[in-house]
C-alpha cells in the first residue's frame, strides 16, 4: 500500500495496473475492505504521478488516464458492495466524466445506462437537481447514438424523466401539506438540495464536475417551484408525457408489466394533481380520470 509515496516511478502505471488488478481479486471474493486499500493506494499513485508530471507525454497520459478510469469504475462497485451508496454514486459519476472529458473508448449505451442508474440514486436522495442534470445528460449522450436500434433506452430514458417529474410532484404537495411549507425558503420555491453525508472515509473524495457535452446546459441553480396549481399543473404535464412517450414502445402485448407500471405512475400523477384542485367538482373529474 505504501507504492507510489516516495516518489514518481517511471513504472508508476504498471504499479497502479497492478493494484487495480488486486483489487478485482479480492472484490471477486467478497473481501471488498481488502480491494478498497489496493483501489485508495492507486487513487494516491495517480495524484503523485500527476502533480510531479504535469507535461507527460500524451501516449504515458492517456494510459494513466484510462488506468485511473478503471480504478474509479471498480471503486464505485466496491463502495456498492460496502453500502455506501454515496461515495460509489460519486465515483460513478466521476468514471462517467472520465469517459467524456479523456476521450476514452466507450459505449455510449452502456454510459446512458449507467448515468440513469445515477439519476436513480439522486432521485432517491431527493437530489432533484442532480437527477434531473443526469437525465439529460444522458439524453445528449444518447442523441449521439447512430448504431443500432435504440428504441428501448429511449423509452427507458422517458420512463426515468416521468418517475423524476411525478417524485418532485409528490415532494412539493407533501412540502404544501405541512407547516415547514409557508417558512422563507421552501425547497419547493427554489432552495439548493443538499447532498448526504457519505459513511466511509476516502482517501480523497472526488470533485463532482459537470459533464463535458456539447450543448448540455448545467445543473438548475434552483428547484422550479411547486407550491401552487399551475406550477404543479406544469411539473404534471411533463411527467405524463414522458409516461406516454414510454407507451409508445411499452405496448401492452409486448410489454405487459412496463405498460401497466407507466399507466399507474399516470394514475398517479392525476391524484397528487387532484390534491392542488380547490373545486371540488374538478378534482372528482381528475380522480375519475385516473379510473
Amino acid at each position: 500500500d505504501s507504492a507510489g509515496e516516495g516518489g514518481v516511478d517511471p513504472h508508476d502505471d504498471l504499479v497502479v495496473e497492478i493494484h487495480n488488478q488486486l483489487a478485482l481479486v479480492w472484490s471477486n471474493r467478497g473481501e471488498y475492505s481488502k480491494a478498497l486499500r489496493f483501489l485508495t493506494a492507486a487513487e494516491r499513485i495517480h495524484r503523485l504521478w500527476t502533480q510531479r508530471q504535469p507535461q507527460a507525454e500524451p501516449k504515458a497520459l492517456n494510459r494513466m488516464r484510462a488506468l485511473s478510469t478503471s480504478t474509479t469504475f471498480v471503486l464505485a462497485q466496491v463502495y456498492a458492495n460496502l453500502e455506501d451508496r454515496a461515495l460509489s454514486a460519486q465515483y460513478c459519476r466521476l468514471t462517467l466524466q472520465n469517459q467524456l472529458e479523456f476521450g476514452l473508448e466507450f459505449s455510449p449505451r452502456v454510459w446512458v445506462k449507467d448515468c440513469l442508474g445515477l439519476a436513480s440514486y439522486y432521485l432517491s436522495a431527493e437530489n432533484f437537481i442532480q437527477s434531473e442534470y443526469c437525465l439529460r445528460a444522458a439524453k445528449a449522450v444518447l442523441s449521439k447514438e447512430e448504431s443500432g436500434d435504440v428504441s428501448q433506452l429511449a423509452a427507458d430514458l422517458a420512463l426515468a424523466f416521468g418517475r423524476h417529474h411525478l417524485a418532485y410532484l409528490r415532494h412539493c404537495s407533501d412540502l404544501r401539506c405541512t407547516p415547514k411549507a409557508n417558512h422563507a425558503g421552501d425547497a419547493a420555491e427554489g432552495a439548493e438540495v443538499k447532498k448526504k453525508e457519505v459513511t466511509h472515509e476516502a482517501d480523497s473524495k472526488p470533485e463532482e464536475r459537470d459533464f463535458p457535452v456539447a450543448q448540455l446546459e448545467p445543473p438548475a441553480k434552483t428547484l422550479p417551484g411547486g407550491s401552487t396549481f399551475e406550477q404543479a399543473r406544469s411539473i404534471f404535464r411533463k411527467a405524463v408525457d414522458s409516461f406516454e412517450k414510454a407507451l409508445k414502445h411499452y405496448q401492452y402485448n409486448m410489454h405487459c408489466t412496463d405498460h401497466i407500471s407507466a399507466q399507474q405512475s399516470i394514475s398517479q400523477c392525476y391524484r397528487v394533481l387532484a390534491e392542488y384542485e380547490p373545486d371540488r367538482a374538478r378534482r372528482v373529474a381528475m380522480l375519475e380520470r385516473r379510473a
